[in-house]
């Protein structure tokens, strides 16, 4: 009976630490590093590019750069900021090129087209997951600019509608190419 009893007990210790919760933490102010430099568009609400016609166009463009106090498990309070935004490529707001910045260095890119998601990556700036090529290179040059680091992503489906995308430090969206035209930068 002794034997018994140390089995159940011990399968009772068992089965409760296995349901357990992980402990309450406070969570330390998760806010964005240099990363910002990839996207400097706060209070932006248009980007005009050139085309290879060399003729203008502006773009709508959307910039939610935000800080956000929440709570923690423990009731204390700390700060997540985040960087979110869309450049709206055709006036019916199907075609787009949204982006974000989360902590920590986290660049992603998703570039929508009315069929498909034709562009699309996290973790640009590290280790990326991307469904095409991303591809840094230094001393880029876009018709008369040169841009000292840039990040060139392209799609990886064959004929897409918006085909690739570039992206400079200290700038933002620099370039991209949309139904078979290319768009720079004024």
């Amino acid at each position: 009976m002794r034997n018994q009893l140390i089995f159940i007990m011990i399968a009772i210790l068992i089965f409760n630490t296995s349901f357990q919760c992980n402990k309450c933490v406070d969570i330390p102010d998760t806010l964005i590093d240099n990363s910002r430099q990839w996207l400097p568009l706060k209070g932006k609400t248009q980007l005009i590019f050139i085309n290879s016609n060399r003729l203008a166009k502006m773009f709508k463009l959307l910039v939610v750069d935000t800080i956000e106090t929440q709570t923690s498990c423990t009731g204390k309070p700390y700060k997540y900021e985040s960087i979110f935004g869309r450049l709206s490529l055709d006036t019916l707001g199907k075609d787009f090129i949204a982006f974000a910045i989360h902590p920590p260095n986290n660049l992603c890119i998703q570039c929508i087209t009315d069929r498909s998601n034709e562009v699309n990556g996290c973790n640009i700036l590290t280790k990326s997951v991307f469904n095409g090529t991303a591809t840094n290179l230094t001393n880029f040059r876009l018709r008369s600019s040169v841009y000292s680091e840039v990040i060139l992503l392209k799609s990886s489906l064959a004929n897409p509608i918006m085909d690739s995308v570039v992206i400079a430090k200290n700038f933002g969206i620099v370039g991209f190419r949309y139904n078979g035209d290319s768009f720079i930068l004024q």
